[in-house]
């Protein structure tokens, strides 16, 4: 049961000029988490070659703090300038606690060790913001420029100590330190313009820029030096630099009860991934169309039925990237790939909406597809000086998914002062075609949600909220 604690205080000043508004918050949390890692190893023959058994706690400690700012400044009845800024600081102490014993094909103890990590982060983050709206004398007719910076900078240090208490008495200490910066751009430029009562066009273009760097480095405490050593192939500065273009438009129209859109998304990417050990940067240039369309009728009494359809990018994060990412475990490291592909999903949906007096319902059924997909492998990478092996997480692209399934989502107000709702979406996860096949699997997940919102007549309001999520079988 994770412990959160939490204050917020809202703030706003509306004149006929200027709408000024600012949030401070706080928020303390610790989640408490534990991992066992059963394993038997084989040789060539088939034959048990050994067992490793791992027992891992970890106690995950933040604290955060938000400050934003901004105002809404009304030049005119048609233009209004929004600007906003924004600072966000988080300390985060991360204790793990390792447990591993390594033993040999007749289940007798090889090796036992304790490791103790204390991972400690600070992350500071500001964002600036900036709007301009301009409407025009038709209705729905406008003109807006977004522009946002937001950078991001962490200090982390890891001590790790890790005692070896069989079958000889040792400790090794090391020590982890990484200095992270992210830099995020963006410029977009939005135009709407009613061709008439029924009919609409929209027009736009988008700009990211997205800067990251790494500065890692890991060093074990000699014994004989009496003095920490960087371990070899464990120090290194990684640079990130991703470019995106997009222009996009859509076109909707309507007659009578019946309404469709077309729309369509170009985009331009230009990738550079860079380390400065090796002079081999990987450079990825390429050109994506998202093409989405959607037919809707709405029948008399309120009844809407809609079949949709759309393409979108999953592109990789940062830390699916980053080649180093922890070595908290040292036996099953977790790293990223720089070569990691974004991947594509097609979607199709046929979607139902009905409104009662008190009773809301919306339903769909649903299918998802997106081929080389992100799938997180274990690999074999060696042995260590102990004569250990050593097993890496790794994401790659490999495997095509599949879900299909359908959602029903029900508000129901009884009351002026209560709104029930509920959320349930069975679904069929299907992944195929992976590694070897080594990680195909099917499995029917279960998801839902409900909730409760009482609202009393001075304003208070309370909430409760339920998740559940049916466990996924491999």
């Amino acid at each position: 049961t994770p412990d959160l604690y939490g204050a917020s205080i809202f703030l706003n000043e509306n004149t006929d000029k200027i709408n000024i508004f600012s949030t401070v918050s706080f928020k303390s949390e610790e989640k408490i988490k534990r991992a066992t890692i059963d394993q038997t190893y084989f040789d060539d023959s088939n034959n048990t070659d050994g067992f490793f058994k791992q027992i891992r706690k970890d106690e995950n400690k933040r604290n955060s703090f938000l400050f934003n700012i901004g105002s809404d400044f009304y030049i005119n009845n048609d233009n209004t300038l929004t600007t906003s800024f924004l600072v966000n600081t988080n300390n985060k102490n991360f204790i793990s606690k390792l447990d591993f014993n390594d033993f040999d094909p007749s289940n007798s103890l090889l090796r036992s060790s304790l490791r103790n990590v204390e991972d400690i982060d600070d992350i500071s983050r500001i964002e600036a913001f900036l709007n301009y709206t301009s409407k025009f004398k038709k209705e729905g007719h406008q003109l807006s420029f977004d522009f946002k910076f937001d950078n991001t900078i962490s200090e982390n240090e890891a001590d790790i100590t890790e005692d070896i208490v069989f079958p000889a008495s040792e400790t090794i200490y090391q020590k982890v330190t990484k200095e992270q910066s992210f830099d995020n751009f963006l410029f977009q430029l939005d135009y709407a313009l009613p061709l008439n009562e029924s009919n609409k066009i929209e027009l736009g273009y988008k700009s990211t820029f997205r800067a990251y760097k790494n500065d890692f480095s890991v060093n074990q405490f000699n014994t004989t030096l009496l003095d920490f050593i960087t371990v070899d192939g464990f120090k290194d500065v990684i640079k990130y630099n991703e470019n995106i273009n997009a222009f996009y438009g859509q076109y909707g129209a309507s007659l009578g009860g019946f309404s469709y859109s077309f729309g369509l998304r170009s985009e331009i990417s230009d990738i550079t991934i860079a380390n400065d050990s090796s002079n081999n940067d990987i450079q990825k240039n390429y050109s994506d169309i998202f093409p989405s369309a959607s037919f809707g009728y709405e029948f008399e009494d309120g009844t809407y039925v809609s079949v949709n359809y759309s393409r979108s990018i999953d592109r990789p994060q940062v830390s699916q990237l980053n080649p180093f990412i922890s070595l908290n475990n040292n036996r099953f490291q977790s790293v990223g790939n720089p070569d990691l592909n974004p991947f594509y999903t097609n979607y199709f949906e046929l979607l139902f909406d009905k409104s009662f007096d008190k009773v809301n319902i919306v339903s769909a059924l649903f299918l998802n597809y997106a081929k080389d997909q992100f799938l997180t492998v274990i690999e074999n990478i060696g042995h260590n000086n102990d004569g250990l092996e050593i097993f890496r997480r790794m994401p790659i692209n490999s495997g095509d998914k599949k879900i299909i399934g359908a959602d029903l989502d029900l508000t129901y107000r009884p009351t002026k002062g209560l709104i029930l709702r509920a959320y349930v979406s069975p679904y069929k996860l299907d992944i195929t075609n992976t590694l070897n096949n080594l990680y195909d699997y099917n499995s029917w997940v279960w998801y839902a949600e409900a909730s409760a919102l009482v609202s009393l007549n001075n304003g208070l309001r309370f909430k409760t909220n339920y998740y559940h999520k049916s466990p996924i079988n491999y």
